[in-house]
């Protein structure tokens, strides 16, 4: 295996100018840097991660504990977590939950792998502090830092915060203000939580509390939502709109739809979350509003890291995302509603 002394040898320079180099120090020139970098690939070398943990006490491996692993807005957030982590040599361990005891479950293994960050996701905001406080509290004495994305936790913990409320709201707004639609319904599993509650505020404001109504799904996949759309329509009548938990369950319902002989947007406008790919690719493309999951990415894994490289040990921060909405066929919006 090759080693700094090998690389030194060939470079001429010594082994500490090499581990330097290596380490991209500002105190090493260019040229040598280069240099060194060049007679490491010839060599074949690869950093001894083991070594180097052991001599920083660290494992160089993050934990990213998520939820709806597969649901593919979640899916392109993994991979450009893994990607950052990758190019600042850190190895990417995921894990999944479905629930509060399974969360509490998924940190304790974190710390026993030795991780030295958290990155965890909560999507529905229902995970409380009291929940799994203890874990994340044995975390934060063992020294490992952690940052939640989406709905926050705790104030003691660094968050970047979505307020997916307003996602629903505007785009209840938009079925409400640029088509006239009044009779307009929302999907999901569940009628709690801060989706539904921004279309519940969208009506609401605009004088229609009465209408308020929700399709109940039995569960939160495709499928789930085309079964649930069509034992709805099996004794009741079509909405006028309907307003999706996320664009998985939009794309469920446009097909029980379809499957009822039921026409969108000319009959019901369907409308969902999440901006995933796919959404731009149906027929009818999908109306939607999301956020970027690669900012999402980055300012997540930066506040983690400057916890962990010890660059800042202040109060909790908070950073607030932005959302774009997509105005598509799916709401009849064709070439007279552009994207915000």
């Amino acid at each position: 295996m090759t080693t700094l002394k090998d690389i030194a040898k060939l470079t001429g320079v010594s082994i500490n100018t090499v581990s330097r180099a290596l380490k991209d120090k500002a105190d090493i020139g260019a040229s040598t840097k280069e240099r060194v970098r060049a007679a490491a690939a010839t060599l074949g070398y690869t950093p001894n991660v083991m070594a180097r943990g052991l001599a920083l006490k660290r494992s160089f491996s993050i934990g990213l504990i998520e939820t709806e692993l597969t649901n593919p807005a979640r899916t392109v957030l993994t991979e450009a977590l893994r990607r950052l982590a990758k190019s600042n040599g850190y190895q990417l361990l995921i894990s999944g939950y479905g629930s509060e005891l399974e969360l509490g479950k998924c940190i304790r293994e974190m710390i026993s792998r030795g991780v030295d960050g958290l990155l965890m996701c909560n999507i529905s905001g229902i995970l409380s502090e009291k929940s799994f406080w203890p874990e994340l509290e044995a975390a934060t004495r063992d020294g490992i830092p952690s940052v939640v994305f989406y709905n926050a936790i705790s104030n003691k913990i660094d968050n970047i915060f979505v307020d997916y409320s307003l996602f629903t709201e505007e785009l209840t707004k938009h079925l409400i203000e640029k088509h006239s639609l009044r009779n307009i319904l929302f999907a999901a599993p569940d009628s709690e939580y801060e989706r539904p509650a921004g279309y519940r505020q969208a009506m609401i404001s605009a004088g229609l509390e009465a209408q308020v109504g929700f399709i109940p799904l039995p569960g939160w996949t495709m499928a789930d939502a085309r079964k649930g759309i069509i034992k709805y329509l099996e004794t009741l009548p079509a909405p006028e709109a309907i307003v999706c938990h996320n664009d998985l369950q939009a794309i469920g319902i446009l097909a029980g739809l379809r499957h009822c002989g039921i026409k969108t947007p000319e009959d019901v406008a369907v409308v969902g979350v999440d901006n995933i790919e796919l959404a731009d690719y149906i027929a009818p493309r999908l109306s939607t509003a999301g956020i970027n999951p690669e900012i999402l990415a980055k300012e997540a894994f930066k506040l983690l890291k400057d916890r962990i490289d010890g660059l800042y040990s202040g109060p909790a921060r908070r950073i607030d995302l932005r959302y774009e909405t997509f105005f598509r066929e799916s709401c009849g919006c064709v070439g007279k509603c552009t994207n915000q």
